[in-house]
């Protein structure tokens, strides 16, 4: 039997959300390029949706369980070395 009761949301008789899971090719543990650039498809593609949509099924969004997040903390990860050499070579180079 499958159930449904997380992919679709009811509130009274109204229908406030649907679920539709996919699975994607990318491989995990890829580059941050590879990943950026899979994420702006997935992202062009959902603008395209919602042009297609409805008014009432504008609020579409995409998730990913691990890639995203790891993405962003990538980035982030990267960002703030490259922030602590700018900070530290100078200082360095002072003293």
């Amino acid at each position: 039997r499958v159930d449904w009761s997380k992919s679709i949301g009811f509130n009274g008789n109204t229908l406030k959300y649907v679920q539709i899971r996919a699975l994607m090719t990318l491989q995990e543990r890829r580059s941050t390029d590879v990943k950026r650039e899979v994420l702006e498809v997935v992202e062009a593609l959902l603008e395209r949706q919602r042009g297609l949509a409805p008014p009432e099924m504008r609020s579409m969004l995409q998730s990913v369980p691990f890639d995203w997040f790891w993405l962003a903390t990538t980035d982030s990860l990267t960002s703030g070395l490259f922030i602590g050499f700018a900070i530290c070579f100078p200082v360095a180079f002072a003293v």
